[in-house]
């Protein structure tokens, strides 16, 4: 699994999670047969772009309310 946590007042971006995916490839263990997960941990939520992204490549998003069990969905 290959995660990020942001803790900024500020949504996440696209851009965060697109650095994820690169820095995923410098790890050099199990190259030709890893299942890789990735997941982002936001403070403060995910921009448009950053959620499109994430639903597009199967990105787990998780924002500080639902780390902290209070999910109002």
């Amino acid at each position: 699994m290959f995660a990020e946590c942001k803790w900024r007042s500020a949504p996440l971006g696209r851009g965060v999670v697109e650095d994820l995916f690169e820095k995923s490839k410098l790890v050099d263990w199990r190259m030709e047969n890893r299942r890789e997960y990735f997941a982002v941990f936001s403070k403060s939520g995910f921009g448009k772009p950053c959620l499109e992204y994430c639903e597009e490549h199967g990105v787990l998003m998780f924002d500080a309310n639902q780390i902290a069990g209070n999910r109002s969905e």
